[in-house]
């Protein structure tokens, strides 16, 4: 009897230490993203080009002058910065690790709307600048764009 006692008490044991095990795990994956999310948004606001960037794009000034001031290398760094945060995107379940949609859109909307979607001769002057000066095609972005399309969402739904 004291035996079968010792082992029920075990069982409980492990299950309470299995589910505290899951709590860590689940407390210390959710301050990881916060953690990426964090630095993503300390790079964008640290590097002087993407914000001034995304200053010009975000504007409803129409003067093409300051973007075309801007050079062909920083306008792909500031699409690398685009690209780096859609690797961080969670696109299933299984990615427990990455940043949900929500997340990244509350912080980053406006910065793919202004590049993908937003029409506006300034967004038509930055694809043209690279495409001019290294011959690519932004099709090639194309993890960016599906991101866009849900920031436009969010951002139309408003």
């Amino acid at each position: 009897m004291e035996n079968q006692f010792i082992v029920e008490l075990s069982k409980i044991g492990f299950l309470i230490a299995g589910i505290w095990a899951l709590i860590q795990f689940w407390s210390a994956n959710e301050f990881k993203k916060a953690q990426y999310l964090s630095e993503l948004w300390r790079k964008f606001y640290t590097t002087e080009k993407f914000v001034e960037i995304f200053d010009i794009l975000d504007s409803d000034n129409e003067d093409l002058q300051e973007l075309e001031n801007i050079k062909s290398k920083d306008i792909f760094s500031y699409l690398a910065f685009l690209e780096e945060i859609v690797i961080f995107r969670k696109t299933n379940i299984f990615h427990i690790y990455k940043i949900s949609d929500e997340n990244l859109i509350n912080l980053f909307q406006y910065h793919f709307y202004n590049v993908y979607r937003k029409n506006s001769k300034k967004r038509d002057l930055f694809w043209k600048k690279i495409e001019e000066d290294l011959n690519t095609n932004h099709s090639s972005w194309k993890f960016q764009k599906e991101f866009a399309l849900e920031c436009e969402k969010s951002i139309l739904n408003k």
